[in-house]
Formats: structure tokens, sequence, C-alpha cells
């Protein structure tokens, strides 16, 4: 494990090995990153959280870190082998498969749920409880409201009324 500089790891975290801590990021109590991970720059990984296998929480550029950090709150739980873009925010409780993929700004909000193979484009965001299922992809700028269900497969574009 290398930790950068300012990175804050609270008692409790286990860290698998080969994983990157970047410089500013928060590891709270209860946390749980696996193999070969990379927590990029003052990215926030909540209590409890879990983070499979070969992740990556990309991590600040730029003028403003704190708005392009990668957040996850408490309970959260990331897949193996996903790959996670600047300014992510995962709610409470949410969970993401393996081998997915969310662009930069997506938020997905308390006890939202993606299967495996995923994609979710800049600027998504899912409301409580919305699944999508394997293979789906949601485009850029698309939200999708409370209980949403997305089958597997899917392709939801911009303004398709979902």
């Amino acid at each position: 494990m290398v930790v950068g500089p300012h990175a804050h790891i609270e008692t409790g975290v286990a860290v698998a090995r080969g994983t990157l801590i970047g410089a500013g990021a928060h590891l709270a109590r209860g946390a749980r990153v696996g193999e070969g991970c990379r927590v990029g720059d003052a990215g926030s990984v909540g209590p409890g959280v879990r983070v499979g296998d070969h992740v990556s929480l990309a991590g600040a550029a730029g003028p403003d870190p704190a708005g392009s950090r990668v957040v996850l709150e408490a309970g959260a739980r990331v897949g193996s082998h996903t790959a996670v873009a600047a300014g992510v925010h995962l709610g409470q409780s949410a969970a993401v498969g393996e081998r997915c993929r969310l662009d930069s700004g997506v938020r997905l909000d308390a006890q939202a749920t993606l299967g495996d193979e995923v994609v979710l484009g800049s600027n998504t965001c899912l409301l409580h409880g919305v699944q999508v299922r394997d293979r789906a992809n949601v485009e850029d700028g698309v939200t999708l409201q409370h209980g949403a269900v997305v089958q597997p497969g899917a392709h939801i574009r911009f303004g398709s009324g979902v």
C-alpha cells in the first residue's frame, strides 16, 4: 500500500496490497478497499464502504479538488474492476456491480443499485432506490426518478422518459 501526503486512514480500515491512497484522501472506520485499487487525491471513503479489487476511484484534478473528488458515503459498495471518474458521488448504501464505468459527475442517491457491466454517462443522476440492471447503458445527463428500473441491456438516452 502506498499512501499519499495528508491522507487520513482511520482505525479499523482494511486496505489490500498494491493499493494506492492519494494525497488528502480520507478512509473512514470500517472501510475495506480491495487489492490493486487507486483511491484518488481528496477521495472520501465513508464508514463501512466496501471496494472490490482493481477499482479506480479517480482523483481530484485542477483548481477545485473538492468539486472533482470521489465521495462514497456510508455503506456504499463498488464491485471489482470498476472505473469511477472524478466528481462521482455514491449515496448511503448505493451499490455498484462489477466491471462498471461511472463517468464524471455521476450521482447515485441512497440505495440506488447497478448490476454488472453498467455504463453511466457524465452527469447522470439516479435518485433513491433506482435499479439499473446488468449491461445497461445510461447516456450523459439522464436523471432517473425514484424507484425506476432499467432492464438488462437497455440503452437509455436523454429525453427517453424513464
